[in-house]
């Protein structure tokens, strides 16, 4: 079975603004590189260093646009149609004044993305069967992301979820409900058993009992796996993460792991650890593969 290999990198620069880290994602060192997660340094806060992710046959390029660009419908379209997809991990850096997101683009691919409306996120159990109704109809025509979008048109901001799909596409996607996990190991257990059936998780869905999203891609046969690694964090979350020795463990075992086609799907951290989650997909392409 078929796997993708990456490679990840500390970035050098202190981040505090947009402008610096476009300047490292543009520098020789990082080019053709996105960004996959950011980590405080100690002592400087409010700044920021970046991780940098890197994939075989790949060159990733990136543009600064207006806040606002990630929430309008039509600059989302029109952003997509180029290409350019928004990278959350770039939302942690807070700016004064009018704020900005970074949209990155495979230069390597010829891929386009649309967008569209799959409604409004439930509030209750009974707002489901219709939520999912709305996501399936949606995934049969090739639409296998969701993202969480934010529709200002009527006056009340509303958080709807917009799907995306690339273009050319040949994906058939459907979706499911499933019991939320209560741990880690919970979460990679249920993962295990849905992924050898090419089911790969999206989110968490409210409503008056929270449950999780899955997506399959029924026009290939993919599997997912996933195990668990936890990092110590020293003197807590808020020095650990930033702890110099933490970040260069932390580095090493992503490129130990993405070596073998793993990439981190889910960190989450406590006071005493950093848990992430691994997910291999096999004989995967396109959106669903975590790349």
């Amino acid at each position: 079975m078929v796997t993708t290999r990456s490679t990840y990198a500390l970035g050098d620069a202190e981040i505090a603004g947009m402008d610096l880290l476009s300047t490292e994602l543009q520098s020789p060192k990082f080019s053709g590189q996105r960004l996959f997660s950011l980590l405080p340094i100690f002592g400087a806060a409010p700044k920021l260093r970046g991780v940098y992710w890197s994939v075989d046959k790949t060159a990733y390029v990136h543009r600064l646009a207006p806040a606002s660009d990630a929430v309008d419908f039509s600059r989302l379209q029109a952003l997509g149609a180029e290409g350019y997809r928004v990278n959350s991990a770039a939302r942690l850096i807070l700016e004064p004044g009018a704020a900005r997101v970074l949209f990155s683009k495979d230069s390597a691919a010829n891929i386009k993305y649309e967008y569209a409306d799959a409604g409004a996120f439930p509030t209750k159990d009974t707002d489901k069967p219709e939520f999912l109704a709305s996501l399936n109809k949606l995934g049969s025509n090739g639409y296998c992301g969701v993202e969480v979008g934010i529709d200002t048109t009527g006056g009340t901001p509303q958080i709807r979820a917009r799907v995306v799909r690339e273009q050319p596409t040949t994906a058939r996607c459907s979706f499911t409900l499933n019991p939320v996990a209560k741990s880690y190991e919970e979460r990679v257990s249920q993962g295990n058993q849905l992924g050898a059936d090419g089911k790969i998780f999206v989110m968490d869905v409210p409503g008056t009992t929270l449950e999780s999203l899955y997506v399959q891609d029924t026009a290939q046969k993919t599997v997912f796996k996933h195990h668990l690694t936890k990092l110590e964090l020293k003197g807590g979350a808020a020095i650990g993460l930033s702890d110099p020795e933490y970040q260069k463990t932390f580095i090493a075992l992503l490129n130990e792991e993405g070596s073998k086609g793993a990439t981190p799907r889910i960190i989450g951290v406590d006071e005493a650890r950093s848990n992430i989650v691994f997910t291999t997909a096999y004989d995967c392409t396109g959106l669903l593969c975590g790349y």
